[in-house]
This record gives structure tokens, sequence and C-alpha cells, in this order.
């Protein structure tokens, strides 16, 4: 081989050598580029602990949070890390909810489980909250493709977030309806986010407010005039109730002022709540009330004078 083709040949090895590297240095630049694809700017989720409203998850905030774990454009966030530092290690279930109503309930993981619920940042930048294991966040969908980091054996998936609720205490047994059933209530307060009052909750606040019902075998029942102004400020009030969607009770002003009638809210042996007027003075029930209480609708409180019990 003549010296003219030995020093081709080491040309063409060299071009191609740049090539390979160069073509390496822009995958390696758009991999870098795709590590700072931003979450969505409308993103924002409201944050609960023990029903009280605390700082939401915005877009802003997520990106100031250092994820816990990255794989080149995937992120996932703890949920631990993104509830207060106050609550770490006192969490024991989480409700979430999506934009279409759609909620999950759990039990928090133990610290030796191989499980933990987090924000899951995909490579488009859509944030979902997953069971991952937290050993291995990624391994098992390595190279897969638009797995997001998640346990295909847990079921627990949930997108387009909206409300994140978190309590520091288990549902007992004994806040269930003999049915079974978890009870809760919607709570939606004028010109504020929305809340739920968990079976715990309404025990809380209706403690000092429980009252005995005249003819009635179940124990006793709540008075709502102080539960909604020990929760929301001197004179809130009830302006209406909903029962399974489907029918609605308004409650005028007059009514609720009015002092010779208590409104009370009951809980029956299935879970479900029933709304009544009592007599003040015979506490006997004055109408059938609403069954199936599951959203209540209030005016927050201004200070005013307090309602009659």
């Amino acid at each position: 081989m003549s010296l003219t083709r030995i020093a081709l040949a080491c040309a063409l090895v060299s071009l191609f050598a740049c090539q390979g590297k160069k073509e390496d240095a822009e995958v390696k630049a758009k991999q870098k580029e795709a590590v700072t694809a931003e979450v969505p700017a409308d993103l924002k989720i409201q944050v609960q602990v023990d029903g009280r409203e605390v700082q939401a998850l915005d877009s802003a905030r997520l990106k100031s949070l250092p994820p816990d774990h990255q794989h080149e454009a995937r992120r996932v966030w703890l949920l631990t890390s993104v509830l207060p530092a106050e609550s770490k290690g006192k969490i024991r279930r989480v409700e979430v909810e999506d934009t279409k109503g759609v909620r999950v309930e759990f039990g928090m993981p133990k610290a030796d489980e191989n499980r933990a619920p987090a924000l899951v940042a995909s490579r488009r930048g859509k944030v979902t909250l997953a069971m991952i294991d937290p050993k291995k966040p990624f391994a098992e969908y390595h190279g897969q493709g638009n797995q997001q980091g998640w346990n295909k054996d847990n079921l627990i998936r949930l997108g387009d977030l909206r409300r994140i609720a978190a309590f520091t205490e288990e549902l007992r047994a004994d806040a269930k309806g003999e049915g079974g059933k978890s009870s809760t209530l919607k709570v939606k307060v004028k010109g504020r986010p929305e809340r739920v009052w968990q079976e715990l909750d309404i025990e809380k606040l209706g403690k000092a407010s429980s009252v005995q019902v005249e003819q009635s075998h179940r124990p006793s029942a709540w008075m709502l005039r102080p539960m909604v102004e020990s929760d929301l400020g001197k004179g809130a009030r009830i302006e209406w109730l909903e029962s399974r969607g489907e029918r609605k009770l308004e409650i005028s002003e007059s009514d609720w002022q009015d002092g010779s009638k208590v409104p009370v809210l009951r809980r029956n042996r299935q879970g479900e709540y029933r709304f009544q007027w009592l007599d003040k003075k015979t506490r006997k029930p004055l109408d059938k009330g609403l069954r199936g209480v599951n959203a209540i609708g209030v005016e927050p409180g201004k200070e005013a004078g307090a309602a009659p019990l």
C-alpha cells in the first residue's frame, strides 16, 4: 500500500471518529436540555394537612424543590418532601383527587416497606402521583419508554391532580358506619378552597356541642352552629346542604338565626349523615330533615355576634 493510500485511510478514520464524538455530544446536549423540561405552568395542587390549608403546590414551588430521584428528564419528589416539614413522620393516610373528581385514599407505607407515594414528572413534564420503590424508582422500566417510575403491580396512580389531603391519624374502625362506609362531608366555603370534614374532624368539632335527641335510639347529634363557627369563624353559617348530589336544601339566614330551633347533624348505622331541625326546649325533631348529606355550603365568619345554639 502506498503512503498516499495510508494517509487517506488515516484521514477517513479520524473523520468518522470526530463525527461520532460530535453525535455523542449532540445526544448528551439534548438529554441535558430534556432534564430541564418544565412542569406545566398552570400546575396548581391544593394541599391540606388534617383539613387545614397549607402552601399549594404550583409550578414555581415544585421547581424550587430538588427532586429526590432523577433519571435524565424524569424526576421524582417523595410526597413527604413536598408536605410541610413539621408533618414529616406523622402522616398516616392520604387522599388525592384529580380534576374530574376521582379520589384515591391510601395509608402511608411504613419506613421498612419498599414503596412510597411520590409525585413523578414524565419526560414531557406531566405530573402524576404514583406509588414507587424509593430504592429503585426507575430500574424496572429503564429504557422501555413512557413509564414514569411506578411499580406496575401497584394500582395507585393518578394524574391531573387537584388536591392532596394528608392526615396524621388513621381512619379508625369505629370512624365508619356499621355498613362499613367512610363518613365524610365536603365543605364548600364561599370565596375559599373546598375542604373535607372527615369523621375524626366532625368528632373533634362536635365534641363540645353534642345534644341528646328525644325519641331517638342514637346517642346524640352534633349542633351545627358552634361547629361551623369553631372551624370557619364567628358568624359563619350554613347556606345549603346537598344529599348525594341529587337534592339540595336551602337554609335562609332568618332560619339559621332563629333561636327557637337547633340545626343538627346525625349519623345513621350505614355511616350516612342526616340534617334535622330540633326544638330547642324539647329536643324533639321538627321535621324529617335531609338524609344522605354529603356536602354543605358555608358563608364564612365575619366576626359578627355568635349565632344561638
